[in-house]
């Protein structure tokens, strides 16, 4: 039997990519983002210990600031320690700090005359003093009652605001702490290279010379239409700063649209889409100036909404954006909720992180692309099997999934569509979805959809089932790989531990490797 099983290194970026701002991550990104920016203050001397969930103290808050605006080679070379505080006397190790921070006017609430370096600093306060200290905004600005609301609606702009909460008296952890003065420090960084080369540019997805399409994203007058997960553009371009995309909903959707902007490779932001007209959103991903691989792709498992983008801003050299070329070989991923990235976010204390349970970046068959460095093209949606039935407008099944929305992209209006490329691998998902349906129906439905498959992509094609062991199709699964040499077999561990009752995301990492060693057994490199 053709049986493949199993085979997850993860880098921390320091003067890459970091996320930023205001996006809405699963747990595990957001601590991956965080631990980044952690390493990256410690490199700079910022903060030794930053990596952590301890509270920052007001001491390290204001060590912090003065490094990440002076240097660490200048801030140590501070010499003044009367800080002018009773309780932060010039013994103090971060008094030289506090002292560069007072006369920079960034100690805004001494009481009666004590600084208390040892309190934990908050969020807020942070980012006022940061604001203030990197030339974002004026102290003056920044003072009286409203001062928690003035000072977040300044860090908007700027993308500087990082799960902040909007009360004065909620501590800030350290880690926390340092992808704050990341994005500032960035902010101030960016505007100082090239200010004259970079133009505020709004690029309109008219035009596809200038960008790639992906997945089945098809080309209109008025924008790129997104009807299946994972569809979206790709191109490069010379840019830093903040990003903002704009995109619609056309018609119909059971769900918000959200959609993904991947800044070389890595999660940038992910933008929520709210019904029921065209809007623009800022995509916070504090970019680092120079030439960026920029992909913005629909991250909902949603197919039956299409949604349109409309065209993207950032500071760039607008004569450098140009499209990816496509890469080397295309995988095709189908499937259910549990191929869709639905689970992925867990519940946790930041609300943001648990609105939705689903992210296709966090899905197995778009991890395992990523990895080999394939295009793709995701049908996966919750609810159906290759017989059952399930949706609006229209209810279909994997096999009429796989068709109907085929036409969209056809430039010639026929109603078959005709793939634009043949793909090298297509991996089906056995639905438990499909667990009512007698064998005697599933398996010649099964055997139907394969050549339905292979209609489009040719008759050598491998096709890579995965299948849960115990499932209700186990056996007739196993017949099939048996029976036909170009079928393999991929055997999984049923995980509920997600958002849901699906898998969690240490289950999609898992499936994701499985796959990649079916892969690497099947196609000759």
């Amino acid at each position: 039997m053709k049986r493949l099983t199993a085979l997850l290194l993860a880098a921390i970026l320091l003067l890459a990519l970091i996320p930023s701002a205001g996006a809405f991550y699963s747990a595990e990104e957001k601590i991956e983002a965080n631990k980044a920016a952690a390493a990256f203050a410690a490199e700079k001397g910022w903060l030794a210990d930053g990596a952590s969930q301890e509270k920052l103290t007001r001491a390290e808050a204001a060590k912090l600031v003065c490094v990440a605006v002076e240097g660490k080679e200048k801030a140590e070379a501070l010499t003044k320690t009367e800080t002018g505080f009773a309780d932060a006397p010039a013994s103090l190790l971060e008094a030289k700090y506090i002292s560069w921070c007072a006369e920079k006017g960034l100690v805004f609430d001494a009481a009666n005359g004590g600084f208390k370096p040892g309190d934990a600093a908050t969020a807020a306060g942070l980012a006022r003093m940061l604001l203030v200290a990197f030339g974002f905004a004026k102290a003056d600005d920044l003072k009286g009652d409203g001062w928690v609301v003035q000072t977040q609606q300044a860090l908007r702009p700027q993308g500087l605001n990082w799960y902040l909460d909007t009360t004065a008296d909620v501590p800030v952890t350290k880690e926390s702490a340092c992808q704050l003065a990341y994005n500032a420090w960035i902010n101030a960084e960016n505007a100082k290279i090239e200010p004259e080369a970079y133009k505020q540019t709004d690029f309109k997805f008219t035009d596809s010379t200038k960008y790639r399409l992906l997945g089945r994203a098809q080309q209109a007058e008025d924008g790129v239409v997104c009807n299946w997960a994972g569809d979206g553009v790709e191109f490069t371009v010379a840019c830093k700063g903040l990003i903002s995309l704009t995109v619609s909903d056309m018609f119909y959707s059971n769900s918000y649209p959200a959609f993904r902007v991947i800044v070389d490779g890595k999660i940038a932001d992910w933008i929520q889409v709210k019904r029921p007209s065209a809007r623009t959103c800022p995509a916070v991903v504090n970019v680092p100036a120079g030439e960026h691989t920029i992909r913005i792709i629909k991250d909902t498992a949603i197919h039956n909404g299409r949604e349109l983008l409309i065209s993207t801003g950032m500071l760039c050299k607008p004569e450098t954006m140009k499209p990816t070329q496509p890469r080397e070989k295309y995988i095709q991923v189908i499937g259910d909720s549990t191929s869709s990235g639905a689970g992925s976010y867990m519940p946790t204390d930041d609300m943001r992180t648990t609105i939705f349970t689903g992210s296709i970046v966090l899905s197995y068959g778009y991890m395992a692309a990523e990895e080999l460095g394939w295009d793709y093209e995701l049908n996966v949606k919750g609810s159906m099997g290759v017989v059952r039935k399930t949706g609006k407008p229209v209810e279909q099944n994997y096999a009429t999934m796989y068709e109907y929305y085929n036409k969209y992209r056809d430039p010639e209006g026929k109603e078959v569509y005709p793939f634009p490329r043949k793909a090298d691998v297509v991996t089906m998902k056995v639905s438990e979805n499909d667990g009512k349906v007698p064998s005697e129906e599933w398996v010649p439905a099964t055997l139907a959809f394969f050549e339905t498959i292979r209609k489009h992509n040719g008759a050598d094609v491998p096709i890579i089932v995965m299948y849960y062991s115990g499932s209700k199709h186990q056996k007739d699964i196993e017949k099939i790989i048996e029976d036909d040499p170009k079928v393999y077999g991929v055997k999984i561990r049923s995980n509920a531990g997600g958002a849901g009752g699906h898998p969690s995301p240490a289950a999609q990492v898992g499936y994701k490797e499985q796959l990649l060693e079916a892969i690497k057994q099947v196609v000759k490199s």
